[in-house]
């Protein structure tokens, strides 16, 4: 037989509400104790009639609906909203974090480019002033080598050098010119135009065993040295007192 709950007030009516699996009067006393049961009670049952409320709502016993009985995918369904949430700001974190740290790498970068940039320019500069102060060194063995390689084939490019330096020294009472013996060609055309001068019976040619470059001329005062490859040193003395004055 359940229990009957009883609600806060009985309300007792005419009518007969049945209940299952049990029913009050007189055909549901024959199965118990009749010799318990007196008129009285009999009476009063005929009379009476029970009636039971339903629980109220609020006493309703409902099973709680807690994350604690949920499966991973519940609990994932359940908590989705959080959970992209919470993703959303991780991933906003870590990409600011990661901004800030590539920004400074970056930085640093750019840093250490300049650095190098500004080494490179340097050494840049050192090497063009470097490379300017030997240029000029290097254009004259270049002019040297081409003067010696063409007096092979024209002897008379020298006598511009040679009428130069007599033209130089011609207040000397007497001159002996010393070209090499391989300047024929050159010998000759001087002898003429000095026949032609007013220094004419002053000036001697003598050919010597000297290189093809050589010209020396000599004088009651000295010697006078006029070979392309003096001529050439003459010139770096000059370029390296330059140099050494800055």
């Amino acid at each position: 037989m359940p229990s009957i709950h009883k609600p806060r007030g009985v309300v007792i009516t005419e009518d007969s509400v049945k209940i299952p699996d049990m029913s009050f009067g007189k055909e549901s006393l024959q199965d118990e104790d009749m010799s318990q049961i007196t008129p009285e009670d009999t009476e009063q049952s005929e009379d009476m009639s029970i009636v039971v409320e339903e629980d109220e709502p609020d006493e309703i016993v409902q099973q709680s609906f807690t994350p604690d009985f949920m499966s991973r995918d519940e609990l994932t369904e359940y908590y989705h909203a959080e959970l992209d949430e919470i993703r959303h700001h991780a991933a906003e974190q870590a990409y600011t974090e990661a901004v800030i740290k590539r920004r400074g790498e970056l930085a640093e970068c750019i840093k250490r480019v300049e650095i190098d940039l500004e080494e490179v320019q340097n050494l840049q500069n050192k090497f063009m002033t470097q490379y300017a102060k030997e240029l000029k060194y290097f254009a004259i063995d270049v002019a040297e080598k081409l003067i010696s390689e063409k007096v092979k084939t024209d002897d008379k490019i020298l006598k511009k050098l040679v009428m130069q330096t007599v033209d130089g020294i011609r207040s000397s009472s007497w001159l002996d010119i010393e070209l090499s013996e391989k300047l024929v060609g050159l010998i000759e055309e001087i002898r003429e135009d000095l026949k032609k001068s007013e220094v004419h019976g002053r000036i001697t040619i003598s050919p010597m065993a000297h290189p093809t470059t050589t010209c020396r001329i000599n004088t009651e005062e000295g010697t006078v040295v006029s070979s392309v490859g003096v001529q050439a040193e003459n010139l770096r003395k000059v370029f390296r007192t330059i140099d050494e004055s800055k």
